[in-house]
């Protein structure tokens, strides 16, 4: 299996939102998360990417437990999500250092290059 999610459950304080569940997706497959808005897509990605704590349950990228310290397994995964998910008071440049803690190959050089060639500031919000 590529991705193995296990009791995998998240539920907002304040809130009668949870999510709880369990699914795999084998090599090679495409799937695919369809669900009305606040029905919980992003925070199910979240919680696979170990972006969002989930209160308990596992996940499994590639064979291997995702956890923090694991940006050799998000280096081979790919997410666009639909918002920008950073701090708005963040600036490019303090992204960019998030970035470099995140993925081991995070390439700063050509981020800084992409801010000047769209003519984007660093160092505002």
């Amino acid at each position: 299996m590529i991705l193995e999610v296990k009791g995998l459950r998240k539920k907002y304080k304040k809130s009668d939102f949870a999510i709880d569940m369990t699914f795999s997706v084998p090599s090679g497959a495409i799937m695919g998360l369809v669900g009305e808005n606040g029905s919980g897509k992003t925070t199910t990605i979240g919680c696979i990417l170990n972006t969002l704590i989930k209160d308990s349950g596992s996940v499994k990228i590639f064979g291997q437990e995702m956890a923090d310290h694991r940006s050799d397994i998000r280096d081979d995964i790919g997410v666009v999500f639909d918002t920008n998910h950073f701090p708005g008071e963040l600036t490019p440049l303090q992204i960019s250092s998030a970035m470099n803690h995140i993925y081991s190959r995070w390439d700063g050089a050509r981020f800084l290059e992409n801010l000047e060639k769209y003519k984007l500031p660093h160092k505002r919000s």
